[in-house]
């Protein structure tokens, strides 16, 4: 959600408080761009929540719109160029037109006019559903596009060919939309985005359009299936792309190559996120986890005596799962979350008999992730296979063990600080780091299992490294 935006209802109210103001000033008010979309949707019977509610005011210039806007508090310009306000939440802006001037989504040249007809207007949004408005006073819907009929038959099509080519954003957008909608691509629009070049586009716009994917559609594969046939995957994600047509045993993976696998997985994530009620990042380092789980796979198959395998695709994984979200920008702390669930996603369903040892050891590796996340992304891999049902043995062993254990959500804090060491008389030199590393391997190990034998044991230690020191 934007900065600063409110709730829908607050922004409802007040957008039909300025359009009865601007309306008694002569002009018209209209709620544009995804709310009305959304409402048609919901009058539907679908389950369909708007995140904003955006105001386009005709017929005022901007100097009477900003002075009518102050009444209803402060207000915020934030682009002088086509004049959007911001007041109590809610965007307002005056219809705009553009003109494209230069290469990339910002290549744009965007000026204001309030003397714009709507059907002008309208004729510069992407798609026919999102060119839809509603007069928040008289609740009539202005559609000059055929939007309404278009929600209707489940279709995303570009309100002018040209125009929509003219911006790569729209590209990612017609696949994210496909993804929360579960609409079919307009073959002539979907023929139009085919030829767009997608490699100038910023990165953090690039992840905007992944995150809405990933968390708000109910069947994510529809929009990656989408991605795929308008060679998103293969102009900006090579690593994605790889996937598909490399073939898996089909003893384990009868659903298919390690693309149609994947797509499958990220459904079961989607639902599983939904099932576990998680929300933003949480939720998005489930999705991220399992839609990278098997980037090593076309690295690493290989026919070894007759059958399929991909030894070490997890550790192989690595490097193309970072590559792949360099490219969205979603920041180096979400990385470190989603980059150890992919290196370790096998252990859930290739561990029998699982030590202590070797639990502590996972929760280590996994950080700041967690055995949780990561029995979640092994939970949508094997789901993955084909049959939405089936779990797989070890999922309540090793959640029992490491809840046994204290380790489902982190690793087991130090057993001993620096602090212990100097209340043992020692002091604070270059052995403590290497002895409190060490005594804490040997805690996760069960050699060392309380803080007396953890202290009796840095003592050895101390004394050890300093009898070396004093012979060198």
């Amino acid at each position: 959600m934007n900065a600063g935006r409110q709730d829908p209802k607050a922004q409802l109210e007040l957008a039909l408080k300025v359009a009865r103001e601007v309306e008694a000033l002569g002009g018209k008010a209209l709620i544009v761009g995804g709310y009305p979309r959304d409402e048609l949707l919901r009058r539907a019977g679908r389950d369909v929540t708007s995140k904003d509610v955006d105001l386009e005011v005709y017929g005022l210039n901007v100097n009477e719109l900003a002075a009518l806007l102050a009444s209803f508090g402060e207000v915020d310009q934030t682009g002088s160029a086509f004049s959007v306000f911001r007041v109590g939440g809610l965007e307002v802006a005056v219809p705009r037109r553009d003109a494209k001037v230069s290469t990339g989504h910002r290549g744009f040249d965007v000026t204001g006019d309030p003397n714009l007809s709507f059907k002008d207007a309208s004729s510069r949004r992407d798609l026919t559903i999102n060119a839809i408005a509603l007069d928040p006073i008289t609740g009539e819907i202005l559609d000059e596009w055929g939007g309404r009929e278009d929600l209707e038959r489940g279709l995303l099509r570009a309100v002018n060919l040209k125009a929509f080519s003219e911006d790569p954003l729209r590209v990612l957008r017609l696949a994210m939309f496909a993804g929360r909608f579960g609409f079919r691509l307009d073959a002539a629009t979907a023929g139009s985005a085919r030829g767009v070049n997608l490699t100038e586009l910023p990165g953090a716009r690039i992840g905007a359009e992944w995150r809405k994917l990933l968390l708000e559609s109910p069947r994510p594969s529809d929009g990656l299936h989408a991605m795929q046939s308008l060679s998103v995957l293969r102009q900006i994600h090579p690593e994605l792309a790889a996937l598909a047509g490399v073939r898996q045993d089909a003893k384990w993976h009868p659903e298919g190559d390690v693309w149609v696998h994947t797509t499958l997985a990220v459904d079961a994530a989607a639902d599983i996120v939904r099932r576990e009620h998680l929300e933003g990042d949480a939720a998005l380092v489930i999705m991220a986890g399992t839609l990278c789980h098997d980037l090593g796979k076309p690295l690493t198959t290989r026919m070894v005596d007759g059958r399929l395998r991909s030894y070490g695709h997890e550790r192989a994984g690595v490097s193309p799962t970072e590559r792949f979200l360099s490219k969205l920008e979603w920041g180096a702390e979400l990385t470190r979350f989603i980059v150890p669930l992919v290196r370790s996603h096998l252990f859930p369903t290739t561990v029998r008999e699982p030590s202590a040892k070797a639990i502590r050891r996972l929760a280590v590796r996994l950080q700041p992730a967690s055995i949780r996340d990561l029995l979640l992304v092994a939970e949508a891999d094997v789901r993955g296979r084909g049959d939405p049902d089936v779990g797989f043995p070890t999922h309540d062993l090793l959640s029992n063990f490491a809840a046994q254990l204290g380790v489902v959500e982190q690793p087991l804090k130090p057993v001993l600080l620096g602090r212990h060491l100097i209340e043992m008389g020692f002091q604070p030199g270059p052995f403590f780091g290497e002895v409190l590393k060490q005594v804490q391997e040997e805690f996760l190990d069960g050699k060392v299992t309380s803080i007396n034998e953890a202290k009796e044991r840095a003592g050895e230690l101390m004394r050890e490294l300093s009898a070396m020191q004093q012979m060198t």
